[in-house]
């Protein structure tokens, strides 16, 4: 009896119907903030690309909203409420990976957020656990900063910062003043060793030349962050010149 009356609505076959019904329960899903329907559902409508935005957008919002927050955490999963959005993308990623049909049709703006911004939060966990060195790795992994030491860089860094999506460039101010507290740290232990010889200094050095590209990185897209994050980055700044 359906059948008869889905021309009506524009919809040519049962498939079609059953598409557009998965896809508006997905979208009603979506509104109203439950996750792992959404991503269910999104993906019986075969919208993976819809998939991974519901995710970048959920973890740049979380990263947002609580990221000036529990400083005393050792894991930021459980500080923010980012391990089940955490978990998920990660394993949407590996199942869409995996699956070539999939894979082929991806949009790779999407796939690369959500992998920058599980690497953000891969950094934050290490800059929270103090593993200091590791957290350098990791923000340098995503690019997003110029950690060079080539301050030349700095306005190349700066002119690619308009093409990140939203969910990346809301969280500057965290990752910069969290990425300045990694530099700091590990120049203080540095300076503090027992031994000075070429490598220390080539090593205070190489910390400095990081440091400034970023204060010069900062001081171009001032107008992305909150006013006081510059004068927190100049603080750490100082203590390295």
């Amino acid at each position: 009896m359906l059948e008869r009356f889905l021309p009506l609505l524009g919809i040519s076959s049962n498939e079609q119907f059953a598409q557009t019904i998965i896809r508006r329960l997905a979208d009603r899903s979506r509104d109203e903030g439950r996750l792992a329907d959404t991503v269910l559902l999104y993906n019986l409508a075969e919208r993976y690309n819809t998939v991974l935005n519901v995710l970048g957008k959920q973890l740049g919002e979380l990263l947002y909203t609580h990221g000036g927050s529990n400083s005393n955490a050792d894991n930021i999963g459980d500080a923010y409420g980012l391990d089940d959005v955490e978990g998920v993308a990660r394993a949407v990623l590996e199942h869409y990976k995996q699956r070539e049909h999939i894979a082929r049709v991806l949009d790779d703006r999407a796939v690369t957020t959500c992998n920058t911004l599980l690497t953000i939060v891969d950094f934050l966990n290490c800059h929270r656990r103090g593993a200091y060195e590791e957290a350098l790795e990791m923000i340098e992994r995503t690019q997003l900063l110029p950690l060079g030491g080539d301050v030349s860089l700095a306005s190349q860094h700066a002119e690619r910062v308009r093409s990140l999506d939203d969910s990346i460039t809301r969280n500057f101010s965290l990752i910069l003043l969290a990425a300045m507290d990694t530099l700091s740290r590990l120049y203080a232990g540095l300076r503090e060793s027992p031994f000075m010889d070429a490598v220390k200094q080539a090593n205070l050095q190489t910390l400095r030349r990081k440091a400034r590209s970023l204060m010069v990185f900062a001081g171009m897209i001032q107008f992305r962050m909150p006013s006081d994050t510059y004068a927190k980055l100049n603080r750490m700044d100082v203590f390295m010149n």
